[in-house]
């Protein structure tokens, strides 16, 4: 939020902040507090979105931010790729493969790094975007859907039984 304030006026007028996840020990209501006082018209708290309804807002969002200090396998950056978002992450996220082939924007966690990422992410064309949004698709059918993790698993287990080189995908 300390990222989106200080985002040039115009972005205000022309993105909407939606915020959806859990309440984590009363943290909302700091955040809805940071909110009234920088007079942030354009932020709007969703909660926990489930089913249905998380799948029509991943399907009308234009695009998705995950600005975490901390995460295993980000599963709501997975479902954003699939929708065709395009993404900031943080380095945090680890995913920063994707950063690389250009499927997501990859930034240090921290609110300058993060505004930085997320004026270089609203400033992009519709068109440069999509692309974005493709690339993301694409590297999430190709690594992260499920007939590729079964295959990746039932390699794994082969060589964990019987030897030989290890898999590319490093699992040690």
């Amino acid at each position: 939020l300390q990222a989106w304030r200080e985002l040039p006026k115009e972005l205000h007028q022309s993105w909407q902040l939606q915020i959806a996840g859990w309440d984590q020990e009363g943290h909302e209501a700091q955040l809805r507090a940071f909110v009234t006082e920088s007079r942030l018209n354009n932020v709007v708290f969703e909660g926990p979105v489930f089913g249905d309804v998380k799948k029509q807002h991943l399907a009308a969002a234009d695009a998705f931010v995950l600005p975490s200090f901390s995460e295993g396998l980000p599963m709501a950056a997975l479902e954003a790729w699939s929708y065709e978002l395009p993404s900031l992450l943080t380095s945090a996220c680890n995913l920063s493969g994707s950063g690389k082939i250009g499927a997501a924007l990859i930034v240090e966690p921290g609110a300058a790094a993060i505004g930085e990422g997320l004026l270089k992410l609203l400033s992009k064309d519709t068109q440069e975007l999509r692309a974005i949004g493709k690339r993301a698709r694409k590297l999430v059918e190709e690594d992260y859907s499920w007939p590729i993790i079964a295959e990746r698993m039932e390699r794994t287990y082969e060589w964990i039984l019987t030897g030989g080189s290890q898999p590319p995908w490093g699992v040690l």
